[in-house]
């Protein structure tokens, strides 16, 4: 497993723990379902310029079955640092309404 860090508004912190809690999952398998619904999307993530406050820090442990795909998506997308396209990921993620982000939880 691959050990990632990312900083990202407490915002963020907190949509996320509020749907791990809806959906029964531990934080690094919420995590680590993102990671792979946006791998399988297969498609452009928006390049988001948030000017919040970036305070909070996510940590978890990326699980080895997509350690491969994720490092490919980074420099086919032209992204020079996994902390940009997680954030990216993670801003997507919670524009979503509520059923859509349970759904993408479940369904992973």
């Amino acid at each position: 497993m691959k050990k990632v860090k990312v900083l990202v508004p407490s915002t963020v912190v907190n949509i996320l723990n509020q749907d791990r809690t809806i959906s029964e999952k531990s934080m690094n398998r919420v995590l680590n379902s993102i990671v792979e619904y946006h791998l399988k999307e297969k498609k452009a993530i928006e390049k988001n310029e948030k000017a919040e406050k970036i305070d909070s820090q996510i940590q978890f442990y990326l699980y080895d079955y997509l350690v491969d795909e994720y490092f490919k998506y980074l420099r086919e997308n032209g992204y020079s640092n996994e902390s940009d396209f997680l954030r990216d990921i993670f801003y997507e993620y919670i524009d979503k309404s509520r059923d859509e982000r349970i759904d993408i939880l479940k369904n992973i």
